[in-house]
């Protein structure tokens, strides 16, 4: 992939990292006060829509979820909320001439 211009950065794995991913995805999908949630999940995202409900806690560390399921989906989702913001934003202004 980097022959073809694609320049991955390795995800920053901390200790506990899985467990403040886990942590992360229910505080997105608990009710607000106000009625809402932090999290939505489109009907186009079918995978992940298969393999949350589907995962099991780890009967050593409750805390965990069972490594050995498939959960290649919930990690990629764990990943997209822990991630560290970046220091300036992507977003710049467009400015049309007149």
């Amino acid at each position: 992939m980097n022959k073809l211009g694609v320049r991955w950065k390795p995800a920053e794995k901390g200790w506990n990292s899985r467990l403040g991913g886990i942590s992360a995805i229910h505080q997105r999908l608990a009710t607000r006060e106000d009625g809402t949630v932090g999290l939505k999940i489109f009907a186009n995202c079918k995978n992940l829509i298969r393999e949350l409900p589907s995962l099991t806690y780890d009967l050593t560390n409750p805390e965990d979820i069972d490594h050995n399921a498939s959960d290649h989906c919930t990690d990629a989702l764990r990943y997209a909320l822990t991630r560290k913001k970046p220091a300036q934003s992507w977003v710049t202004s467009v400015h049309y001439l007149t």
